[in-house]
């Protein structure tokens, strides 16, 4: 069994799909540019994403590719359809996105073993990166009294997170734990909770 109570088979199983897809993007990126025809204009990453990460505008760029019917890409025209989908793989920067690499609209990508929560946390309580989504976290949670010992929620991950206040820099996170852990944290004061990216000192 893994940490996260998956059988290993089906934790490599999800890593050799997800190798695939990866694989695919990379293979569309050089197809298209090797082969000749008329240019049009198709989307591709503006910077390396995790998985289960929620595209924004931000995520991706015009390129002027040759046409090739073989290769299944995103028309620019279609960006504002792409905002708010999900990856179902991590995307490396320069990638032509394809409709494989992302979630079927309104599909959870949260397992069934998983639950997502809301908090609202303060600049210093996540962090310091410039993308959060997707991002592999540890939850600390700080006791109420001092001498106790902090809780740790291990094998979390950052689904979503908001634009920061303008006042206070505090950001709204989903964040996806262990269904067993859903209660502790749900009940936690937010002011008590850290998110520490998993293999930080910090």
């Amino acid at each position: 069994m893994s940490p996260e109570g998956l059988p290993t088979r089906r934790r490599w199983g999800r890593f050799a799909v997800g190798t695939t897809l990866s694989l695919l993007g990379a293979w569309i990126f050089a197809a298209v540019y090797v082969s000749a025809g008329e240019r049009i204009e198709v989307l591709a990453l503006d910077h390396d994403v995790e998985q289960y990460h929620t595209l924004t505008k931000e995520d991706f760029r015009t390129v002027r590719v040759a046409a090739d019917p073989g290769v299944r890409t995103v028309k620019a025209g279609e960006a504002d359809d792409l905002v708010g989908r999900v990856t179902r793989v991590p995307i490396v920067e320069g990638t032509l996105l394809a409709a494989e690499q992302l979630l079927d609209d309104g599909q959870n990508p949260i397992p069934g073993d998983k639950r997502g929560v809301p908090l609202r946390l303060k600049p210093g309580r996540f962090p310091p990166r410039d993308q959060l989504a997707g991002m592999r976290v540890d939850v600390v949670i700080q006791p109420p009294n001092r001498g106790e010992d902090p809780e740790t929620i291990e094998n979390a991950w950052i689904r979503s997170v908001g634009e920061p206040d303008e006042n206070t820099g505090e950001r709204t996170f989903e964040v996806v734990v262990p269904k067993g852990d859903y209660d502790t944290l749900a009940s936690a004061d937010d002011t008590r909770v850290k998110l520490v990216a998993q293999g930080s000192e910090d």
